[in-house]
């Protein structure tokens, strides 16, 4: 935190003078979840499966949306698939309650979805991305994972997946200002939670202890 920076031109965007700076605040994950769409292709009409609601899940989801895609999304926080559903998810699944395979096999009619954003990082979940994925669809996996994970290498062969992973916002914060300015993507709901910068400890805290509240948590001066 300082009062003066300074950083290359190249990374400086403007923005338009009647954006609101909240919502300007969320370009960065909006960016990460569009390079996973591009990543994975996603075109209108096609079905989207995205494991996890956290704030890139949902990004993920908004793009998606935005895209023409009909999406599913799963986690194991309520509130966040109440929130996916004001994004246009149009089938939510609580893991702790519901099997996200079954929901999925069910929602595609038996075909799988034609991209699966891995947006968790956990070993299980990104097995789970090969059996939700259709024959020739795409697997995107943005969820962090410092493991190796075995993973069925019969299935990458009899359904040719593509298996992609995408890690950074590849320059889209244009594409995403636009969107938003033009009213194509609008984030406000991902906003939890806002705190004064004197209250900035608090605001960390909230944003690492208490993930079913918190999705965006922003600082404000």
């Amino acid at each position: 935190m300082c009062e003066y920076l300074a950083v290359p031109i190249e990374q400086v965007h403007r923005l338009p003078d009647d954006m609101d700076l909240r919502l300007a605040a969320c370009i960065e994950p909006l960016s990460i979840g569009l390079q996973a769409c591009r990543r994975g292709r996603v075109k209108q009409g096609e079905t989207v499966a995205i494991i996890g609601a956290g704030t890139i899940g949902l990004a993920a989801l908004h793009m998606a949306v935005a895209l023409g895609a009909h999406v599913a999304i799963s986690d194991a926080l309520q509130p966040r698939l109440d929130l996916a559903r004001g994004f246009g998810a149009e089938v939510t699944v609580n893991v702790q309650e519901e099997d996200f395979g079954r929901a999925v096999a069910q929602w595609s009619g038996g075909e799988g979805a034609n991209v699966v954003i891995e947006a968790v990082g956990s070993a299980a979940t990104i097995r789970q991305s090969l059996e939700l994925v259709s024959a020739a669809g795409r697997v995107v996996l943005v969820g962090w994972l410092w493991e190796d994970v075995p993973l069925p290498a019969s299935e990458f062969v009899k359904k040719e997946i593509d298996f992609l992973g995408s890690r950074m916002n590849a320059n889209l914060f244009p594409q995403v200002i636009e969107m938003l300015a033009a009213g194509k993507v609008n984030p406000a709901l991902m906003i939890t939670h806002e705190f004064p910068l004197s209250e900035a400890k608090a605001a960390f805290e909230l944003a690492s202890g208490q993930p079913e509240a918190a999705v965006k948590v922003l600082l404000l001066p």
